[in-house]
């Protein structure tokens, strides 16, 4: 869970531009980021995984305001 909070953090926040998929991305991210926080699986990969989810929602959010 906490490798797969991680990889789908960095593409969420990679990947921000594309609306739905960034969306989906960050999301699944945060619930696997939060998962595996609870569970105590590698807890630096889960916190960057969850964090890094929190900030690619961020972003997301910031470029749907300047589109609109």
């Amino acid at each position: 869970m906490a490798v797969a909070a991680l990889v789908l953090g960095i593409l969420a926040l990679v990947l921000g531009w594309v609306p739905i998929l960034g969306w989906i991305l960050a999301l699944l991210g945060f619930i696997f980021g939060l998962i595996a926080v609870i569970k105590g699986q590698k807890k630096g990969m889960a916190w960057t995984g969850f964090i890094l989810s929190i900030i690619g929602g961020c972003e997301l959010s910031i470029i749907a305001a300047c589109v609109n």
